[in-house]
């Protein structure tokens, strides 16, 4: 097959640069000069094949700069992690990973640093390169990307820092038959796009769990445990999505956000470069290109993973400034800014305060619930700084990263409204406003919607084990909101000995807490019945736990109940309930306190004990930023505006 490529000059002047640095600009160990001599061997035509030659030299220069971390008993785990997938079904094999990593801890030998090219062979580096080119050549799915694109989405032998195995074989026999029925369609065998429709399909019907698990040193799964994934983080599934994509020559990028500007944790997902130049978001076993990819959530910062190391990252350019704590969010040399892609930006300007002369970058942070974590950079200059490509619908904290490895305000939090507006949250101590609380928590609608769930839910009793001839005794009618709520059921103040709560179709029968009542005193004596006992987190004793974020779950959508055998006939006269929720509404006899940001820092506007189910704080200065804390027991807690007797979350 012949191919006609044209190079811009600018590309050709670039794979120029990466040639002349191998000559010119490094002097390289001879055991890294033998290894790249012995990769050179073993690629077929690469002589002859000048794009190959470039490939190549792009490849070994950055694998002589990528690290990661090995020892022994990793990989070990790796494979029993491995085995585990293949021979245990999800949920069950959580409690079995989860031994398998706390084994680890007690067993390891000590992790040692290596460059990515000690884990390769040359043979297995030149076999990646050769097939990577023949994808590039032979198949309809990438011939429409560029040399660079190539580079950084088809090439790679790896993605993130996991330890490289063959993978590409692997990955094209499991998925290559899904894209069977594409070759019928003259205007869609061509197509990444509906090539990515069509692997996702079959890796989410393989099976996605979303679970975070932290894997030790924060390493990636190798691509050979990855594609029997059941279980892991949106991180794992999104790069074995890309593995699936890239076996078959579908050009696939990762794309992650570092920290949600408006609630805990972050989020990696892919892209694919569509036949038209276009990068389309999806979720990798989850939801397809074009699907509606967020569009009603803000995104602080958003960047891609590349397999080059960028000279603009935060790593290379502190590699100048000796003495900088990185922060973990930014701690990566092979990421790029990507966020004008998604997202409306703005740039920022802060003034750094003169008598801080020890600093050399500066960060922007958001909120992660609990502390402020560092999503942008930049570097001082004559007591400046400028942070650009910045998302809207944001607060953000500009900060130091300290050598406690916390952020450190310098300046006032910053709102980013939604049109790109920009105001400093300092409080105006002159005037006061009255602040009532019902929440130190947004509601997000989707917890909220485990309460609905419970509209059409009823109590039946029975004098029957088996519930026949029930009688039904009263229906959730209205939207509990994931407040605590009752129904009065019984008018007749007849004694069974059986009472069940039963769940509407489809709702899973998600309950957090039931409580039966007669004359205002809870009858607790009974055995716990149900038509699904489970024994995970989910069984039926979390609905009588007394705690409300444990909750029971059928797992059958239609027929689910949950009740209580009095082992004699009762009368019960008011169902309690509360559905699944985030248990962060105030509570009755908790401290709470109340803070507003001064100059970037806290400061205590009172501590208060709930009387009620909400809580009061007088003369509070208008115009800043603050935060409600629960100090009695909780952990998820959101920054807010407030005016005109409004609370704006942030």
């Amino acid at each position: 097959m012949f191919r006609i490529i044209t190079i811009s000059p600018l590309c050709l002047f670039l794979l120029t640069m990466v040639s002349f640095s191998f000559a010119h600009e490094r002097i390289y160990p001879k055991k890294y000069l033998e290894y790249r001599d012995k990769v050179y061997s073993y690629i077929s035509s690469i002589e002859e094949d000048t794009l190959k030659k470039k490939a190549t030299d792009f490849l070994l220069v950055n694998m002589y700069e990528r690290k990661t971390k090995a020892c022994n008993c990793l990989d070990m785990l790796f494979c029993q992690i491995d085995s585990i997938n293949n021979t245990e079904k999800y949920p069950q094999s959580m409690n079995s990973i989860y031994s398998a990593i706390d084994s680890f801890y007690t067993e390891y030998d000590m992790p040692h640093n290596v460059y990515e090219y000690e884990l390769m062979k040359p043979e297995e580096v030149a076999a990646n390169i050769n097939e990577a080119f023949q994808l590039w050549n032979d198949t309809s799915y990438s011939r429409h990307i560029s040399f660079n694109d190539f580079c950084e989405y088809i090439l790679p032998p790896i993605i993130g820092n996991e330890h490289y195995t063959p993978w590409r074989k692997l990955y094209r026999e499991r998925y290559a038959g899904s894209l069977e029925r594409l070759t019928y369609s003259d205007d869609r065998n061509c197509s990444p796009y509906y090539a990515v429709s069509k692997i996702n399909y079959q890796i989410r019907h393989e099976g996605v769990n979303i679970k975070m698990i932290d894997l030790p040193f924060d390493m990636n799964y190798p691509a050979d445990v990855l594609l029997n994934l059941k279980v892991g983080a949106c991180r794992d599934f999104a790069f074995k999505a890309a593995y699936a994509m890239r076996s078959i020559g579908v050009p696939v990028a990762i794309d992650f956000i570092p920290q949600w500007p408006n609630r805990g944790g972050g989020h990696y997902w892919n892209s694919v470069i569509s036949e038209y130049g276009k990068s389309i978001p999806f979720t990798g076993g989850g939801a397809d290109p074009s699907y509606g990819f967020y569009p009603d959530q803000p995104m602080s910062k958003v960047y891609r993973m590349t397999y080059a190391i960028q000279e603009k990252s935060l790593p290379e350019v502190a590699k100048k400034l000796r003495g900088e704590i990185l922060p973990y969010t930014l701690n990566n040399p092979c990421i790029k800014d990507v966020t004008s892609q998604y997202v409306r930006t703005t740039t920022i300007e802060v003034s750094v305060p003169t008598e801080i002369k020890d600093k050399h970058i500066a960060y922007l942070a958001v909120f992660d619930n609990q502390e402020w974590a560092p999503v942008d950079y930049s570097l001082i200059k004559s007591n400046n700084t400028t942070f650009n490509d910045v998302g809207v619908g944001a607060v953000y904290l500009p900060c130091f990263w300290s050598n406690k490895r916390k952020a450190e305000a310098f300046s006032s939090p910053i709102e980013v409204s939604q049109n790109g507006t920009i105001r400093v949250l300092e409080p105006d101590i002159s005037k006061h406003q009255t602040i009532t609380l019902h929440r130190k928590f947004p509601v997000l609608s989707g917890i909220l919607g485990y309460s609905e769930r419970m509209i059409g839910g009823y109590v039946e009793a029975s004098n029957d084990k088996d519930f026949n001839n029930a009688i039904k005794m009263g229906e959730i009618s209205r939207f509990p909101a994931m407040y605590w709520d009752t129904i009065t059921v019984n008018p007749t103040k007849e004694k069974y000995r059986y009472w069940r709560y039963v769940s509407p179709k489809a709702g899973w029968c998600d309950i957090a807490e039931a409580e039966f009542l007669c004359n205002g005193k809870e009858l607790k004596d009974g055995e716990i019945i149900a038509n699904v006992f489970r024994k995970d987190d989910f069984a039926p004793k979390s609905a009588f736990d007394k705690d409300p974020l444990t909750y029971y779950e059928s797992n059958r959508a239609n027929i689910g109940w949950v009740g209580l055998d009095f082992g004699k006939p009762v009368c019960i006269d008011t169902f309690r309930y509360l559905p699944r929720n985030d248990d962060n509404h105030v509570v009755i006899g908790h401290e709470y306190e109340l803070e507003v940001y001064v100059k970037g820092k806290p400061h205590s506007l009172g501590k208060y004990k709930a009387t009620a189910d909400q809580v009061t704080f007088d003369k509070v200065p208008t115009g800043g930023l603050y935060i409600l804390h629960d100090r009695t027991k909780g952990t998820e807690e959101r920054i807010f505006t407030y005016e005109n007797g409004k609370i704006k979350w942030y």
